[in-house]
């Protein structure tokens, strides 16, 4: 006889097995969910799913870390390649294919190497490959060589002196070192500088790992000659600059080695830098009587336009993280603890769980820390059983969440009753079969008629009759699988009406801190059954967290991103008042001469000021607008138009804007007039 295949839980067990194989790696259930982008209670549930399916203990658990018992590494190497082949199946099959329509193509490189290499190749790449997205990974080439051994890159691109054996390395570009100076050195003006030129003076080096340093040395060495590094800096565009301050002379790739203020500077004639001084004087160009924009000001403008809509974006996150804390899980979440324990170890029959596990939670009740403690199949806010049901009144059955609870499940809980009983002591196997709906449930199926006493029909498997269930009662909305969704249709059944299975979950309403619970309530476990699996004790307040986690992220990335934009366009304002300030001291000295108050020449710096600023601010708000698609998607319960978020993004740059200009426009009031003219 060909038996029938088992239908897994919910028939996903590759989410399992990736879950199970992540935590393997990582030896963390908190770095496995990282990986997978889940909370850390859905990871650990769908690890406990498949050691209940599988009735083994694959994890011994010991702190913050997990290793893996005997039959989790057997395990392992089964479901590694399984979960590793059907995570690349789409790009495999691409390949075999011999087209590659998506995917990600992850580089590790330089930021030299970023910058001034792969820009090019980059472009070309994508206008061939469009479905490919890049990911460009910034590190050093160490650290570059590591994450290629580690798999974490597809490739890396640098320079190597030495080509390790297990590298397969392929030069693409060549060039030569280059000397950079500042304008003044000595070695600026001759046509052709040796080793011995440099050798006195100071060298401004990357860090000692990095190939340039190493070059230095070993050409230096080659030829008998010392050197001497002044100052070590990370980054190429940090040692030019330190260079072009006349700190010490610098040996950079060719592909570095542009220096544009020195450039620009060095390239301007004596004539035409009198007579910028001169144009100074009379103010900003203009074409009639309008101003013409200068470079300054179209920098300013799109810093001000980038900072308004990351602080936008930044205030519709954040307001949706205040909207989800506010979010009602429909019961009291903020004093429970949740364990999953299983009793595969202990010996029990199933006739004999019953009794365990309703001694266990009335033993524990006992406990001065404890208020109360229930037995429930799956915990709420974890994945849940369904079923098929047929409803009284509709002759379709119904595929609903069903979930098995032990009498003083609802008041341990805290979800309330609307209409009648709760289950009780009387509600065995041998008493007539009874079932408590939710509010969705009565709703739905039931519209304005009563429920109380109506039935439902729990669809048997094989030869067993479907099971009659009369409605006791009807309970609160409680959310059953997900924070953030909106609650589902729920038959609450009676468990000890049915066998319970090897493991079920133990919820613990606390008197103390949860917290401080969780170690008491793992040590009393142990105390009460030494044989007993438990599985994550952890307060409540963290499964509802991990629910929020992506909320919690983007707003502390965009958060973060609003400050530097606006600190960025900070910074611009005042660094261009500043300049227009100084530019113009002799206009200034010019107006306060004839007349011009110090109220006057405020108020003409900041107009000027803010001009930049206000066409930035509403390109900002026409480009946030642009985006609200793509904002829509990070938002729960807010509109990307919302008024308050926009009102605070624009409140926030303007105060900014205002005070960056506010200070070089402070600074100009105090110009002595006679000071001004004379100094030309």
């Amino acid at each position: 006889m060909v038996s029938t295949p088992q239908i897994y839980y919910k028939q996903n067990r590759l989410k399992q097995l990736r879950a199970f194989c992540h935590a393997a790696q990582t030896g963390s259930i908190s770095e496995a969910a990282e990986r997978v982008f889940l909370s850390q209670p859905t990871v650990s549930l769908q690890v406990q799913a498949l050691e209940r399916e599988l009735a083994t203990v694959l994890f011994e658990r010991r702190g913050p870390k997990i290793r893996l018992t005997p039959e989790g590494e057997i395990l392992y190497r089964l479901a590694q390649p399984l979960v590793e082949g059907m995570d690349k199946l789409d790009e495999t099959f691409a390949a075999f294919c011999g087209r590659l329509e998506s995917g990600v193509l992850n580089i590790a490189a330089g930021e030299s190497t970023i910058l001034y290499i792969l820009p090019e190749p980059i472009r070309r790449f994508t206008e061939s490959y469009p479905g490919i997205s890049v990911k460009l990974q910034n590190v050093t080439g160490r650290d570059g060589l590591a994450m290629l051994r580690g798999d974490e890159v597809d490739f890396a691109v640098g320079s190597m002196l030495e080509v390790p054996d297990d590298i397969s390395y392929r030069p693409v570009v060549t060039y030569a070192p280059t000397l950079i100076t500042p304008l003044a050195h000595p070695l600026a003006g001759k046509d052709r500088v040796t080793l011995a030129d440099i050798s006195p003076y100071g060298l401004i080096l990357p860090p000692r790992h990095l190939s340039t340093w190493r070059m230095v040395e070993l050409v230096f060495g080659q030829h008998g000659l010392s050197y001497r590094v002044t100052l070590e800096a990370g980054g190429w565009e940090v040692i030019k600059k330190y260079v072009e301050l006349g700190l010490g002379i610098s040996i950079v790739t060719g592909l570095a080695a542009g220096l544009l203020p020195a450039l620009r500077a060095s390239s301007r004639r004596l004539v035409a830098t009198l007579k910028s001084d001169a144009t100074a004087a009379a103010g900003p160009p203009r074409f009639g009587r309008l101003r013409i924009p200068g470079v300054h000001d179209l920098l300013v403008t799109s810093q001000v336009a980038l900072s308004v809509v990351l602080l936008v974006v930044a205030g519709l996150v954040l307001r949706t993280l205040a909207t989800v804390h506010r979010l009602d899980a429909g019961f009291a979440h903020d004093r429970l603890v949740a364990s999953h324990i299983s009793t595969s170890s202990t010996g029990l029959q199933p006739d004999e769980r019953d009794r365990f596990f309703r001694t266990l939670a009335q033993t524990l009740e006992a406990e001065p820390w404890v208020r109360a403690a229930t037995i429930v199949e799956n915990a709420p806010l974890s994945p849940q059983r369904t079923a098929r049901l047929r409803i009284e009144g509709r002759d379709d059955p119904v595929s609903l969440i069903t979930t098995r609870v032990i009498p003083g499940f609802f008041e341990t809980m805290g979800i309330g009753l609307v209409a009648g009983r709760s289950f009780t002591p009387g509600d065995t196997a041998k008493a007539p079969d009874v079932a408590i709906v939710n509010e969705t449930l009565a709703r739905r199926y039931f519209g304005e008629a009563r429920p109380i006493g109506r039935r439902l029909w729990l669809a048997g498997s094989g030869d067993t009759p479907d099971r009659a269930l009369a409605i006791v009662g009807v309970a609160r909305d409680a959310k059953a699988q997900d924070f953030l969704a909106d609650p589902e249709p729920v038959v609450y059944l009676a468990y000890p009406q049915y066998s319970y299975p090897t493991g079920s979950a133990l919820v613990v309403a606390t008197n103390i801190d949860p917290a401080a619970a969780v170690p008491r309530l793992q040590e009393w476990l142990r105390r009460y059954e030494p044989h007993l699996a438990i599985v994550n004790v952890l307060p409540y307040t963290e499964v509802v967290r991990g629910f929020l986690y992506v909320q919690r992220m983007n707003a502390e990335l965009f958060a973060t991103l609003a400050f530097l934009g606006m600190s960025l366009a900070a910074v611009g304002i005042f660094s261009v008042v500043s300049l227009a300030v100084g530019r113009r001291r002799r206009e200034i000295g010019i107006r306060m001469a004839i007349g011009a108050r110090r109220t006057d020449i405020r108020r003409l710096i900041l107009g000027r000021a803010m001009t930049p600023v206000l066409v930035g601010l509403g390109l900002g708000l026409a480009g946030a607008a642009a985006l609200t698609g793509l904002v829509r998607s990070l938002l729960f319960g807010v509109e990307p138009s919302d008024p308050v978020a926009v009102l605070a993004g624009i409140a926030v740059l303007l105060v900014a804007a205002l005070l960056a200009a506010y200070l070089p426009a402070r600074q100009a009031t105090r110009v002595d007039p006679m000071a001004a003219l004379r100094s030309d």
